[in-house]
């Protein structure tokens, strides 16, 4: 079904395009190895269900939607799954040599406006001023880079650390996470941190961005290089997803369920 709108990108009225924020491509790739179907965990409902719910609407036009993902999505979705790029393990964590780190953390920003303005309710704790929502917007349409000092991005990568029965790689690939919020208390500034999860990778979008000492942590992108550290970080040490489980575990445990099989998790909080 077609539906003319303004373009939240160009803001011209064309015709939309259902779009994603985080990209249909990831969405199928779950589907794909699930049967068409992922597990659902939704404090709406209180069962644990089946969803083939990708949390899509009509945001951009065909235009912008190209411009996207020919720009930022297809080239980092290839850096996340390690395709025609160097990538080396190391104790803390994995290596990625010689990338286009400006396209990587416009890939992230891109994705975060897109939830920002999204109105699907998997969205709905992402979070942007309007200041802030003009300033990327015009960044992401012109292909700018986006100051540090304004937004910062930190790359982790999951890992389950359980001694048995603990979650595979391949499975922490399927769990995707809606977008939640942090608050960071400074001495002279507070934080606010928008957290995905998605593709065995967990994000953080800091806002503002983080002081020139904490920008130094492995795992935060520098535009002006080319090589990531991302450290790993055990599923288990995320609050916040544990409760995820908690929550799923408690419905299954009381019958709330309709879930027969293993598969991969969606949470829409």
């Amino acid at each position: 079904m077609t539906q003319i709108g303004i373009c939240k990108l160009c803001n011209k009225t064309k015709e939309l395009r259902i779009s994603h924020a985080i990209g249909d491509s990831i969405f199928k790739r779950i589907f794909r190895n699930n049967s068409g179907n992922a597990i659902s965990i939704s404090d709406t409902n209180d069962e644990v269900a089946y969803s083939s719910d990708s949390w899509a609407e009509h945001q951009q036009c065909s235009d912008c939607e190209n411009l996207l993902n020919r720009e930022y999505e297809k080239y980092s979705l290839g850096v996340l799954r390690a395709q025609g790029v160097k990538v080396s393990k190391r104790d803390i964590g994995i290596v990625f040599d010689e990338i286009d780190l400006h396209r990587l953390n416009m890939y992230f920003i891109s994705l975060f406006w897109r939830a920002a303005n999204s109105g699907h309710p998997a969205y709905k704790n992402t979070i942007i001023s309007q200041p802030d929502n003009e300033y990327l917007r015009e960044a992401i349409l012109n292909n700018k880079s986006v100051s540090i000092n304004k937004f910062s991005i930190k790359i982790s990568r999951l890992t389950d650390r359980t001694p048995k029965d603990g979650f595979s790689q391949e499975e922490l690939k399927g769990l995707i996470v809606s977008p939640f919020c942090r608050v960071y208390h400074e001495t002279k500034i507070n934080h606010i941190s928008v957290c995905f999860t998605f593709e065995g990778f967990f994000i953080e979008v800091f806002m503002p961005g983080l002081d020139s000492g904490r920008r130094e942590f492995i795992g935060v992108i520098y535009e002006s290089r080319t090589s990531l550290i991302v450290p790993y970080l055990d599923i288990f040490d995320i609050k916040e997803i544990v409760a995820v489980m908690v929550d799923g575990y408690g419905k299954h445990a009381e019958g709330k369920s309709k879930v027969k099989a293993k598969k991969s998790i969606q949470r829409k909080v």
